[in-house]
């Protein structure tokens, strides 16, 4: 993994940051992706959206985004009091989110690079109570090893959030992260990911098209992008219980109809 962390995840930190979403984000950002993020904001100030030329890339990760925020306080309603995120990258919900997530134990699991350079870069906040780092090369090493030994309690429900990134993995990778997290979950523990849609057609399918050739650009080509019967049989065969899997302009019109946002549970 790259030092300097995922093109990609700049990216997406920047298009939270340019829809207001995350105060947070801009910090992660390289003094090129600040100008980039001062043009955002210039241009849309104009009334000119960009998702009319990024194949709605920039609404469908905000609103993944926002939809996985959701879903974070609705575990916290019903009194759930772990919270991990897989593959947390530049993730700032432990400071977004603090109030809610006040008594809960948060789980930021990521490569040790990645999470030494969110460090680096939240290093004058410091992290809420609760928080918990836990580096693991997901490569090399069992991400349920490490997190039982960073003190999650397997008799007790999770949320788990594993956000943008199952798409950038092969399919027997993806099954063995769903069985881990089922090994892990207690009942009445929650899961969301998301996945790029292999069965889009017509103009959903020109926008998948479009909107894998942006990201093959950035130098991490989408390995993984299911049909909904093949989302379905793996959460089911991991041992979870598939609640609902719904494109992203569900819920924002603008968003790329080929990303579909899963939801699962024990």
């Amino acid at each position: 993994m790259r030092r300097n962390g995922s093109l990609t995840a700049r990216f997406v930190a920047l298009f939270r940051a340019g829809r207001g979403l995350d105060p947070y984000a801009e910090r992660v950002l390289d003094p090129a992706l600040r100008l980039g993020l001062a043009a955002f904001r210039g241009i849309e100030r104009t009334g000119f959206s960009l998702d009319r030329i990024s194949s709605g890339l920039i609404a469908t990760t905000v609103t993944r985004h926002s939809h996985f925020d959701a879903c974070l306080l609705a575990a916290r309603e019903a009194g759930i009091d772990q919270v991990v995120l897989l593959g947390a990258g530049f993730d700032a919900r432990p400071w977004r989110f603090a109030d809610a997530l006040a008594g809960a134990r948060v789980f930021l699991v990521d490569h040790p690079a990645t999470a030494a350079l969110r460090a680096e870069r939240f290093a004058d906040l410091p992290a809420p109570p609760g928080v918990v780092r836990v580096d693991v090369d997901f490569a090399t090493e069992d991400f349920a090893v490490a997190l039982r030994a960073a003190g999650y309690a397997t008799d007790r429900p999770a949320v788990f959030i594993w956000e943008g990134v199952s798409m950038y993995l092969p399919r027997e990778a993806i099954a063995e992260t769903l069985r881990r997290v089922a090994g892990l979950a207690a009942p009445g523990s929650r899961l969301v990911f998301d996945t790029w849609r292999a069965d889009a057609r017509g103009v959903p399918g020109v926008l998948e098209r479009l909107g894998r050739g942006i990201v093959r650009a950035m130098g991490e080509p989408i390995a993984w992008n299911p049909t909904a019967e093949e989302v379905a049989a793996l959460v089911t065969d991991s041992g979870l219980h598939l609640t609902a899997q719904r494109p992203a302009n569900t819920y924002c019109a603008e968003a790329n109809p080929a990303m579909w946002l899963v939801e699962a549970a024990v």
